[in-house]
């Protein structure tokens, strides 16, 4: 029985990203050019990944076993994140083509693309529920100095937003069994204006939010800025 990778990580060499896989014992480096934002295929034997091989970062699908390499999306803009849904059958990215950044869906097959937020602002990080029906993102649209978490139903196209427009709150994700959202909370040290991170989950409809980490010791002591987010 053949054993796949179970860890998918970017590698920062010589100011080029590139995608490793590890095991328990290994790290084997998978992509050799400058890759970023790697995700597994459903079935786990590819994997989703951008790269700026054709002069802008766009989304490619790599087989693992066989190598091969499959552009799936064409144009002048930036295109990250790529997110496999459940069933193996389409993905979810974010994209700049039409100025601000925008959450789009396409099928595996490079078929198919559409635009899924057009709210003002970005709309960046999405993520799946476990049944592929409802997807997971953040917006600036209600407020350009904060990012809230929205969902959105994906049959109505009926958008929630879960947290306060004011705050910073990213890379939500969904429990397996779809009952609760972990992400993460930014929180700005009051005497020295930097901002620190904690791990936080809530219920589906963003209500019982918890601290995980609680750490406030991390705050004020090299802790990330904000433009560590904005600029990535």
């Amino acid at each position: 029985m053949k054993i796949y990778f179970k860890v998918l990580l970017t590698v920062l060499q010589c100011y080029s990203h590139e995608i490793h896989a590890q095991r328990l014992d290994t790290l084997t480096r998978v992509i050799y050019q400058a890759s970023d934002n790697p995700n597994w295929t459903a079935d786990g034997q590819g994997l989703l990944f951008t790269s700026p091989f054709s002069g802008n970062w766009q989304v490619y699908l790599r087989d693992i076993s066989t190598k091969k390499l499959k552009r799936l999306t064409f144009h002048e803009g930036t295109d990250e994140t790529p997110v496999c849904s459940p069933d193996g059958t389409k993905f979810i990215f974010e994209s700049d083509r039409n100025g601000n950044t925008d959450v789009w869906i396409m099928n595996m097959d490079g078929s198919g693309e559409e635009r899924l937020t057009t709210q003002y602002g970005h709309e960046i990080h999405p993520t799946w529920h476990p049944n592929g029906n409802e997807i997971l993102f953040n917006s600036n649209s209600e407020d350009s100095l904060g990012f809230a978490i929205y969902k959105m139903n994906l049959a109505t196209r009926k958008t929630e937003r879960l947290t306060p427009p004011a705050e910073f709150n990213t890379y939500a994700q969904w429990s397996p069994d779809g009952t609760t959202i972990l992400f993460v909370k930014w929180i700005k040290h009051k005497s020295s204006g930097e901002w620190g991170r904690d791990i936080c989950i809530m219920d589906q409809r963003g209500k019982l939010i918890r601290n995980l980490s609680n750490n406030p010791d991390y705050l004020g002591k090299g802790a990330g800025k904000i433009s560590d987010l904005l600029n990535r």
